[in-house]
């Protein structure tokens, strides 16, 4: 009886189009990754001028934290990879007359000199990382062309008022209230 109803089934796989559908999918996988790729090359191929250390930075406040990332002053979301800024990891956050240095661990530090500073502020978050209400100080600046900000998160609450308040005083001209 076995032996009949084998003979009657009917082929259940077509091949040739299991074969397209399943090219079609590698397919629409392989450009997607691609395009990823692309956008990401594209991305950290933009040319930031930063600028060197200079040999005489005395910094006024020092504050240990985590450096969250820079993103384009109109999308706090998108994270800037370009120059070596788009790794977020543990740092020093050093404010001096001069500007800003972030010397970060296991990454290049970060210079931002005070002529490049056009504003202070506190935030929750920057580049897709958020933390609590007003607990980011952000800096607003200019590489170029191009209008940024970068965000730091003190390890300390009382370190946040401290760094943001010296941050307002040297760069944005407001004396502390």
């Amino acid at each position: 009886m076995s032996i009949l109803l084998a003979a009657e089934s009917q082929q259940v796989t077509s091949w040739p189009q299991r074969l397209a559908l399943t090219a079609g999918v590698v397919a629409v996988i392989a450009l997607a990754v691609w395009g990823m790729w692309r956008s990401w090359r594209r991305r950290a191929a933009l040319d930031l001028p930063l600028r060197q250390l200079p040999a005489d930075f005395a910094p006024e406040v020092v504050v240990t934290g985590r450096y969250l990332g820079t993103a384009p002053a109109a999308d706090w979301m998108q994270r800037v990879v370009a120059s070596g800024l788009g790794a977020p990891g543990n740092a020093v956050a050093q404010v001096a007359a001069a500007g800003l240095h972030l010397e970060r661990v296991g990454e290049d530090s970060i210079f931002i000199a005070a002529d490049q500073i056009v504003g202070v502020d506190l935030g929750r978050g920057v580049a897709g990382q958020v933390a609590e209400k007003d607990g980011v100080v952000l800096w607003l600046w200019t590489a170029g062309d191009h209008a940024l900000q970068t965000g730091f998160r003190p390890d300390a609450a009382e370190d946040v008022a401290a760094l943001y308040t010296r941050s307002r005083e040297l760069f944005a001209g407001e004396e502390s209230r």
